[in-house]
């Protein structure tokens, strides 16, 4: 994950880790343990960081937000028609989602939105930018 200017190094790492741990366990095998355990710190070394696992979360799919609508207002600055254009955010989507499917796993789990208002916004704001 590309480093996020606004968090501090080692929120980019629990993010990156967060990543890595959801890819190769699934959402099921994110927990705070593992997490500690991956970066080699305590739990409550994790909290300092972030509220929750939720929070945690958020900046993941916040960190997809703002690369996915940066990536559409630069798309939408070039002359390209209107198919190239939906051609070019659709490979984006592709690629992003090939290489991180880590991403899709967050995206479109059902279970860790069912008691997080937050995240469900968070998702439906993801699908409101592809519709645009």
């Amino acid at each position: 994950m590309k480093v996020n200017a606004s968090l501090t190094n080692r929120q980019n790492q629990i993010l990156d880790t967060s990543i890595e741990i959801i890819h190769s366990e699934g959402i099921q095998g994110f927990t705070m343990k593992n997490l500690s355990n991956a970066i080699g710190v305590t739990e409550a070394a994790i909290y300092r960081h972030f509220k929750s696992k939720n929070e945690i979360l958020c900046a993941v799919l916040d960190n997809f937000i703002n690369k996915l609508t940066n990536f559409i207002e630069k798309i939408k600055l070039t002359e390209d028609g209107a198919l190239e254009k939906i051609k070019k955010i659709y490979q984006k989507l592709s690629n992003t989602f090939t290489n991180k499917p880590a991403y899709v796993s967050v995206i479109f789990a059902e279970e860790i939105f069912k008691n997080s208002k937050t995240l469900s916004e968070k998702v439906g704001k993801i699908l409101d930018i592809n519709n645009k």
